[in-house]
């Protein structure tokens, strides 16, 4: 079932995308490395 396929990598690709942008967001805010 390639639609399956498609579908169940394009759901991963997402998660792994939000994860990096949630990370970028949350990591400067927390604490100061990108203002040091």
């Amino acid at each position: 079932e390639p639609t399956t396929n498609i579908d169940k990598k394009s759901t991963k690709t997402k998660s792994s995308l939000a994860n990096r942008v949630k990370r970028a967001f949350f990591r400067p805010h927390r604490s100061p490395i990108t203002s040091s």
